[in-house]
């Protein structure tokens, strides 16, 4: 073209060559592992499960998520988040892909799974109630003990509506007492017929380790965790309140008698109803 090295032609070659050299270059990288989960919510609960332990149906059933669901081992590849509101509170399931034997080793990608337990606050162990669910729980507490230590755990037995479920569960009974996990909370659950939700609900409840505090006779909660005292509470309203707070007049759990006048260091617990005094 003419003006080729000068002229608007030349401008306009000039220009697109600086960009060229620009958008070549990135100005920051972020690496971000596809198997880490970002927190959200009040509490991070990992369901953990070998493959076609009904993992993906939990989290359906529970949170309305779409997620692929199949009779076949590893229908889930990477880990998939969902909230489940659950009284208010949200809580943040993440159900990680089928273990397999050998994980703590490095098989199916192990550590990586292993890693999402251990960021996880708490974790729910799945096992389908069929064949071999003894088994089953007895290999994944192997692999991934080590990764469950110091954690608030739960147990889901699905598929307890198949037939011979019931004979599976003493089975599982028997392993869990073996293990050292038999004073660990457990459902027994089933997707298709609406069986052990109320459990397992209060499984999750308990795991979340979070209490309902109420300002008003009507109205959302505010949801704290468990130990939290008046001035928390006045923190969560507003961050200026909690300089001001004297008093609070209580009625619930917590107080001896409805309407219980207690100072701001006085422990709150699940479904009070709380009047702040400045």
């Amino acid at each position: 073209m003419p003006g080729y090295f000068q002229g608007p032609y030349g401008e306009l070659r000039k220009w697109i060559v600086e960009e060229i050299e620009r958008s070549s270059i990135r100005d920051s990288v972020r690496h971000m592992d596809a198997f880490a989960v970002k927190k959200e919510g009040c509490c991070q609960v990992a369901v953990v499960g070998l493959p076609n332990a009904g993992k993906s149906s939990i989290l359906k059933w529970l949170t309305g998520r779409q997620v692929v669901v199949g009779d076949y081992a590893f229908t889930t590849l990477k880990p998939v988040a969902s909230i489940y509101v659950l009284q208010g509170a949200q809580v943040q399931l993440v159900e990680v892909p089928g273990m397999i034997e050998g994980a703590r080793e490095g098989k199916g990608q192990g550590k990586a799974l292993l890693s999402c337990i251990r960021n996880a606050d708490a974790v729910l162990l799945a096992a389908a109630l069929g064949p071999g669910a003894a088994r089953a729980l007895s290999t994944l507490w192997n692999e991934c003990r080590a990764a469950l230590a110091g954690k608030e755990m739960g147990i889901a037995l699905t598929k307890c509506d198949l037939a011979g479920a019931a004979g599976e569960e003493i089975a599982v009974g028997e392993a869990l007492e073996d293990l050292g996990l038999g004073t660990c909370p457990r459902a027994r659950i089933s997707v298709v017929s609406g069986e052990g939700r109320k459990d397992l609900d209060e499984i999750l409840w308990r795991l979340a380790k979070v209490i309902r505090v109420y300002c008003r006779e009507s109205g959302e909660p505010f949801i704290l965790p468990a130990g939290s005292t008046v001035r928390d509470l006045a923190r969560t309203i507003h961050h200026d309140l909690e300089a001001t707070v004297v008093q609070a007049k209580v009625t619930g759990p917590s107080a001896r008698f409805a309407g219980q006048s207690v100072g701001s260091d006085h422990v709150l617990r699940d479904t009070d109803r709380v009047e702040i005094r400045t």
